[in-house]
């Protein structure tokens, strides 16, 4: 329902990705759009939570687990885009710890960062309430055509991370996120919006 409200994803390609964090659910949930389904399928989106995220959450610790998550998903895309440029690169051997989302280049590492630290001042500036909030991250179009398009749309445009705290009722779960938030992001290169079902989810 998110990806059709929001319109994820990069027009005419529909890939995005959209991550969900509930805290107060102990949840966390990849789901992928149809444009990257080739990349990141099901189990995929479950070894990055298996393996990147899940340690960090149970630990409390969501923007070293956000973060590290993010780092997986885009070596990822940049290891097919290597392969179908015919510079094949393999994440074999590499240690499943926290990598951080540096090795999709200088310029996503910097930018991730930035997120994380404005992650972590929000959760700092609203837990007194019941709701932290929902935050929408816009990172592709432009973020794509700087870093020459090697993360791509970096994730089609929109990593979607929500985190809250007391607030939220459960009720309905996931699926009762998105009223209030539909259409207003399908401007300029966003428009994609498909989702193909594929993602991957756990508890902690």
């Amino acid at each position: 329902k998110l990806f059709k409200e929001w319109k994820i994803g990069k027009a005419g390609k529909d890939n995005g990705i959209l991550i969900l964090l509930s805290t107060d659910e102990q949840r966390v949930e990849i789901e992928v759009g149809y444009g990257l389904e080739g990349t990141i399928n099901d189990a995929k989106a479950g070894e990055i939570i298996d393996n990147y995220m899940l340690s960090f959450f149970k630990k409390g610790q969501f923007g070293e687990g956000l973060y590290n998550g993010m780092g997986a998903i885009a070596d990822l895309i940049k290891t097919a885009e290597s392969q179908e440029s015919g510079t094949e690169e393999s994440l074999g051997g590499q240690e499943k710890g926290p990598v951080g989302p540096g090795g999709g280049g200088g310029l996503w590492g910097g930018i991730a960062v930035v997120i994380i630290i404005i992650l972590l001042l929000l959760l700092f500036a609203f837990t007194s309430g019941r709701f932290l909030g929902l935050i929408g991250i816009i990172i592709g179009g432009g973020v794509g055509f700087l870093t020459g398009g090697m993360i791509g749309a970096i994730i089609g445009a929109v990593i979607g991370f929500m985190l809250s705290y007391g607030g939220y009722s459960g009720r309905g779960g996931f699926g009762g996120w998105g009223g209030g938030m539909s259409g207003g992001w399908g401007g300029g290169d966003f428009g994609g919006g498909r989702s193909g079902g594929g993602g991957a989810g756990r508890n902690w």
